[in-house]
């Protein structure tokens, strides 16, 4: 399911494009020490979102998160994207002992991932090469 989620052109588009199988599961298989959840309304996936540590000298216990929703359901509810982050940084809070960072990025033009970050109060630093990148202290 998430494999097709993922390589639907709606979801793909905002990442580096199609990924094989082979790919999909070397990504599965490397993040066992992140977490990975898919969120259902009414007993129906209607997203996924996965927080990943980052192993880096400046950014010390500090999570990258993804999502995206299911592009296949077509009546997604208004505000589905950062209800979903909400309830995964309140769940992530109380599996980890320690504060930690939760890290944000996305392309320019994402315009809906852009709106969830300041809504949610993440702090907007320093861009890379390809995206805009937002912080938060939990």
């Amino acid at each position: 399911m998430i494999f097709h989620w993922r390589n639907h052109k709606e979801v793909a588009k905002w990442s580096a494009g199609e990924i094989t199988m082979d790919d999909h599961w070397e990504w599965f298989l490397k993040g066992e020490k992140s977490f990975r959840w898919v969120f259902y309304l009414d007993n129906s996936p209607y997203g996924f979102i996965k927080f990943e540590p980052i192993d880096s000298i400046e950014l010390l216990n500090t999570y990258r998160w993804s999502f995206y929703l299911n592009p296949f359901e077509t009546n997604k509810p208004f505000g589905l994207g950062t209800l979903m982050l909400q309830l995964a940084m309140t769940k992530l809070r109380t599996i980890l002992p320690d504060r930690f960072h939760i890290l944000g990025e996305c392309h320019e033009d994402n315009i809906p991932s852009l709106k969830i970050h300041h809504r949610l109060g993440f702090k907007e630093i320093e861009p890379d090469r390809e995206f805009r990148r937002f912080l938060k202290w939990l």
